[in-house]
């Protein structure tokens, strides 16, 4: 069950929900935990909120380090691919072509399986790769959850909750497709 980023309830009886839309976030050690309001059960659990991803700062296999700071308010779709996979190698091609017209709108991490950087950074240079891209880390792999195949992908919306995911070669009109039906932030005060 893929609950990063979402909300998950186990209620005991059938059709029993909770809203947890405007309840208060308690802060633990590794997680932020959503605190149900108004709950229409008697017994609510596992209620889970992906940890705040601004803070999230990663190596790039070049060196320089790839802060979710930096992609506020703007979509980001995290590529879990490898240098050395056919299909992968195919979906870095569809994501490029996908940056070509949508690069302002989305912002892409590269997530290799690669057991180098130096494999990596070779095949971002030889490729002209407009993205920058990390090693996997048992951290990312623990946020977005299991890896069945690969090339996977994750698109997180413009507040950097899951909001789709692809597993396998996705083509770039698939991609700008649901890119256009993210769900768009409220105005700033």
């Amino acid at each position: 069950m893929w609950a990063i980023g979402w909300a998950v309830a186990a209620t005991i009886g059938r059709s029993q929900t909770a809203d947890v839309s405007n309840a208060p976030v308690a802060v633990g050690t590794n997680e932020v935990a959503v605190v149900a309001s108004n709950v229409t059960s008697d017994v609510v659990t596992n209620i889970v909120v992906a940890p705040p991803l601004p803070r999230l700062v990663l190596k790039a296999t070049d060196g320089s380090e790839i802060r979710w700071a930096e992609f506020a308010d703007r979509p980001l779709l995290l590529l879990f691919w490898a240098t050395w996979d056919e299909p992968s190698q195919r979906q870095v091609a569809e994501v490029q072509k996908l940056l070509q017209t949508v690069s302002n709108e989305v912002a892409v991490v590269g997530i290799a399986l690669d057991e180098t950087a130096a494999s990596v950074n070779r095949f971002v240079r030889d490729q002209r790769l407009s993205f920058p891209t990390t090693l996997l880390t048992l951290k990312l792999l623990e946020d977005y959850g299991e890896l069945t195949a690969i090339p996977t992908m994750v698109l997180l919306d413009r507040f950097h909750l899951p909001f789709r995911r692809y597993v396998g070669l996705t083509e770039a009109g698939a991609l700008a497709r649901d890119l256009r039906t993210l769900p768009i932030p409220a105005p700033g005060p």
